[in-house]
């Protein structure tokens, strides 16, 4: 009896897929799941809270006509960071910036290093008290600047 040939197409769809597009389309899953992960991660990243390149803190204390502000400075940064400036806002709304500080500015902290600032603020009564402190740093790799506002207050 004659059996009746099948066409091709009908032969390659019993055989199968090859390996070579089987390969290609293994490739092309494993790259969509990648980018799909990068995807997330870097959504992830990006709601992470920022590292503040250093942190300060202050107490001051009355004595004589002068209030005597005590500044402490934490480098954050793997590299050296530079402390350029400070302000201190008083009560009366004045400011005191960059004067009567003691060591003098600027002063280069080391990575993960802290260092302490005096400052002598004459003022006419006690009541023109200091209740703000503000220190500039800044990245001596990058060259970025930034205004850190200083935690504490005054010590009775």
């Amino acid at each position: 009896m004659y059996k009746a040939k099948r066409p091709r197409c009908i032969e390659k769809i019993r055989k199968g897929l090859s390996e070579a597009v089987v390969i290609m389309i293994v490739i092309l899953i494993a790259v969509v799941v990648g980018f799909a992960i990068k995807s997330w991660y870097d959504a992830q990243v990006r709601k992470l809270p920022a590292t503040d390149m250093a942190v300060a803190e202050w107490s001051a204390t009355f004595s004589q006509g002068k209030y005597i502000v005590a500044v402490n400075v934490r480098n954050n940064l793997d590299r050296n960071l530079q402390v350029i400036g400070y302000r201190v806002t008083l009560a009366n709304g004045s400011t005191v910036n960059n004067v009567n500080i003691i060591p003098a500015l600027p002063q280069t902290l080391n990575l993960k290093s802290s260092q302490s600032f005096v400052i002598t603020i004459p003022v006419k009564s006690s009541s023109d008290s200091p209740i703000s402190v503000e220190v500039q740093v800044q990245d001596t790799s990058t060259g970025t600047t930034a205004w850190i506002k200083a935690v504490g207050g005054i010590q009775m």
